[in-house]
């Protein structure tokens, strides 16, 4: 049984973790049609950005020539999973590019 929380009483200990255990379970519905709007939102997006090949891009910084590393991205509880052509500069990231395995 849970005991009362020192010098507040009971009824602080009781009504603190009732709030705890309300704010981590439940979400209005108006939070609840946002997300999920938002989710569809990025689902298109993800699913756009992973039908588009890669082409050729020039660093904003330094107008070196881009490379690209395939990422792969998924929504937490969802199967679906979308790949994506990322850009990258080997010259303003060459530790990135020094991780890259050789390509023969």
């Amino acid at each position: 049984m849970l005991g009362p929380v020192t010098g507040y009483g009971w009824q602080h200990s009781k009504m603190t973790l009732l709030r705890r255990i309300f704010r981590r379970s439940y979400v209005p519905p108006r939070i609840k049609e946002s997300n999920q709007s938002l989710r569809g939102s990025l689902k298109q997006l993800l699913n756009f950005q992973s039908k588009v090949q890669p082409s050729t891009k020039h660093c904003a910084n330094c107008g070196s020539l881009c490379m690209h590393l395939p990422a792969e991205f998924w929504f937490d509880g969802d199967e679906e999973t979308f790949h994506i052509w990322l850009p990258f500069c080997p010259d303003c990231n060459p530790e990135l590019f020094a991780r890259m395995p050789a390509v023969n």
